[in-house]
């Protein structure tokens, strides 16, 4: 358990270097996984579960207690889909992080 509050970014840091992949919203829990942009970050995606608070929305602007925080090693940097306008993991990397949201997720239910 982290134990610290934050209002959920869209990006990781100020650099932009990890964005926001995709987020939703169980129960009372919001997971967010950020992925890499540049050659320059770690081949890893990052897993936040964060405590929605009472007043939140489905896009937060008040901070929210990160219940976890896990990481998951990516084959291969994410890339640019121009038809969609927005970064896709290959197969292998997409499922790796959707069973670590999922392992996340009933691992929260059971705490």
């Amino acid at each position: 358990m982290v134990s610290q509050k934050e209002i959920p970014p869209y990006t990781l840091d100020e650099s932009r270097e990890m964005v926001l992949y995709f987020g939703y919203i169980t129960d009372d829990v919001r997971i967010r996984c950020y992925v890499p942009t540049t050659v320059f970050n770690k081949k890893v995606a990052v897993i936040k579960a964060y405590q929605m608070e009472k007043d939140s929305a489905q896009l937060p602007n008040i901070p929210e207690l990160i219940l976890a925080e896990k990481y998951v090693k990516l084959k291969s940097l994410p890339g640019y889909n121009r038809n969609q306008l927005r970064l896709e993991l290959n197969k292998e990397d997409e499922q790796a992080v959707s069973i670590a949201c999922d392992n996340l997720e009933e691992k929260l239910r059971k705490a």
